[in-house]
């Protein structure tokens, strides 16, 4: 796997930014189809395209910050643990991490593509009973596991720390992306 994360590194920058962009057009195609349930029907045609522009836009500079954010999530944890690694190494490398959710997402999309919400149901009840939207986030979801493996790899190999500080370093943005929904909705 050493190997793997030292390919990885060396690879030209702009390849990275290719892998981002697909991620990116992806989750955008995604969410327009999610978005399409949650949206009143008496939406003129020609205004959904100007909408899935905009949530397609809205996913490029959402998956930006978030590959950002969490390398650099990574990054702290690794310098708190005294890592030695450098963080454009790091958040470069990351992005290939992301190619096994892109080879999934077509598979959700297609599932998606095949629910269809009754006139007048509501939607959030619908969409958590219906099998094919189960099956497209379980695509989805387990699709994103290997992501955070790959960082654990990453932070051993980039930044020289040992297995469990790397694993922790690697759970720091998991743990506040399942918090961070949580806290918001106990605020509320």
């Amino acid at each position: 796997m050493d190997r793997l994360i030292d390919k990885l590194v060396k690879l030209p920058k702009w390849n990275a930014l290719i892998v981002l962009v697909i991620y990116a057009l992806l989750t955008g195609e995604l969410s327009s189809t999610i978005l399409t349930f949650s949206l009143p029907m008496q939406i003129p045609e020609e205004s959904m395209g100007v909408i899935t522009v905009v949530l397609l836009v809205g996913c490029l500079i959402g998956a930006v910050l978030s590959w950002v954010l969490m390398a650099a999530l990574v990054f702290v944890a690794a310098v708190i643990f005294s890592g030695k690694g450098k963080f454009k190494d790091l958040l470069f490398c990351s992005t290939y991490f992301y190619i096994i959710p892109i080879l999934a997402m077509p598979f959700a999309i297609y599932f998606m593509s095949d629910v269809y919400v009754p006139k007048g149901a509501n939607v959030l009840e619908f969409l958590q009973t219906n099998e094919n939207f189960r099956i497209a986030s379980l695509i989805n979801n387990f699709a994103s596991v290997p992501v955070y493996v790959m960082f654990i790899f990453a932070v051993r190999r980039i930044f020289g720390l040992s297995n469990w500080k790397s694993i922790v370093c690697a759970a720091i943005p998991a743990a506040l992306l399942v918090a961070l929904p949580l806290i918001l909705q106990a605020v509320q």
